[in-house]
């Protein structure tokens, strides 16, 4: 058994999915002799935080998880759009927990000077919000921002309960692109050809921050590229982590 089959692969899913989309992949990893566990976390498939969350909170929650589970460390993390802004966070703050990384069409590195389009929404609510306040008596300001918002405002946030719009923002706004070049973790970066959730630029900027990892564009994929073209997905995914 190679080194790779001794750790445990962690699956960190994306924004407003669960656990349970992890589950082919799942069990391809453990077809292949590779032990893999998905976290549930709070707000999706366990119940919302008290408080709103970041991903830092999320990140001492996965590993928190992992503890309860009695799984050593290290392990090897898969991580999705969000949870792949989860495994950047962990893998800059505890290397030491983490033996190899996969981001899959991850989030975290967006430009602020071109938002992407739930961003710019969210920024765009904020301002509407402001100048309604002023105008309006409070009954009609209330009103008004809850059709603004259900017309206008991105699907995540427009599902979303209060607390998780708060976290929606808190996890947004923290730019991840500093922590790049801290990770040392071979890493393998994998991206749908046509994400317009997570563009392919933003994959690109991943490779490139992140020294010696190795960068795979799936052809024809978007964002849940492990979902749609799983078998061309698995095909890169499972022998990198037997190789390490």
């Amino acid at each position: 058994m190679n080194k790779s089959n001794k750790y445990t692969t962690v699956l960190l899913h994306g924004w407003g999915t669960s656990a349970n989309t992890w589950n082919p992949t799942k069990e391809a990893l453990i077809e292949n002799e590779l032990p893999a566990v998905s976290i549930q976390f709070p707000g999706f498939d366990l119940q919302d935080p008290k408080e709103a969350w970041g991903v830092p909170e999320y990140a001492n929650f996965t590993i928190s998880q992992l503890k309860e589970m009695g799984i050593k460390p290290p392990y090897n993390f898969i991580g999705h759009s969000f949870g792949g802004r989860i495994s950047i966070y962990i893998a800059t703050q505890k290397p030491e927990l983490v033996n190899m990384l996969v981001l899959t069409n991850a989030a975290g590195v967006a430009d602020r000077k071109e938002p992407k389009i739930e961003l710019s929404k969210l920024l765009s609510i904020k301002k509407v919000k402001s100048v309604l306040k002023i105008l309006m008596p409070e009954w009609a300001y209330g009103f008004l921002i809850g059709v603004y918002i259900r017309v206008m405002g991105s699907t995540d946030y427009k599902s979303a309960t209060p607390v998780m719009r708060k976290t929606l923002k808190k996890v947004v706004n923290l730019d991840l692109t500093p922590l790049l070049p801290k990770i040392n973790t071979p890493t393998l970066i994998i991206w749908g050809e046509h994400d317009t959730i997570t563009p392919l630029y933003e994959g690109e900027k991943m490779h490139k921050g992140i020294k010696n990892s190795k960068f795979v564009v799936v052809k024809g994929a978007r964002h849940n590229t492990h979902i749609t073209h799983s078998k061309e997905w698995q095909s890169k995914v499972i022998p990198f982590l037997k190789s390490g």
